[in-house]
């Protein structure tokens, strides 16, 4: 139990640490895991154990109760990393002083002009900005992105109001 709090709270801290260092952009209007190696060594990781013990669970058929627990987890593993790899490598955006172009493996390519713009949420379970637009469409920018800080810095320039997560209040 311990252990879990304490594994809880490290993360907790470096997910803090990552996202203050990826509020501004390497390059101005691009919207990218930049520094964020750790998704791509999570998944690669988890990727790995998913495979071993898809391995193990193939040598052990003689006993079907041992392959019917291990299956889930081997299928947790990949569905992970899979989801891990997908959002490093697929997500992305690029944005000037007239539109944002935002492209999620989930939700498709979007392209939308700021003169649409309503207003941004934020969400603190999420931890991600939500854009919503009078088209009714959201882009959702996580704390862990890339430039997500000079997105909301345009945004405030042109006379938006930024919210604060809680925590950091």
């Amino acid at each position: 139990m311990e252990a879990g709090i304490i594994g809880g709270l490290i993360a907790a801290a470096l997910i803090a640490f990552f996202s203050k260092k990826e509020r501004k952009g390497s390059v101005y209007g691009e919207i990218k895991h930049g520094y964020v190696p750790i998704i791509v060594a999570t998944g690669a990781l988890l990727a790995i154990l998913g495979l071993v013990f898809l391995g193990y669970v193939t040598k052990v058929w003689e006993n079907i109760s041992d392959v019917l627990i291990l299956l889930p987890i081997v299928l947790v593993f990949l569905v992970v990393a899979s989801y891990s790899l997908l959002e490093y490598f697929k997500v992305k955006g690029t944005f000037d002083e007239n539109s944002i172009t935002f492209s999620t493996p989930w939700n498709g390519k979007k392209v939308l002009s700021w003169n649409d713009f309503e207003k941004v949420e934020v969400s603190d379970l999420a931890g991600w900005y939500v854009l919503k637009f009078k088209s009714d469409e959201k882009i959702r920018l996580s704390k862990i992105l890339n430039g997500y800080g000079d997105v909301l810095d345009l945004l405030e320039k042109k006379g938006f109001d930024i919210p604060k997560f809680k925590v950091d209040q």
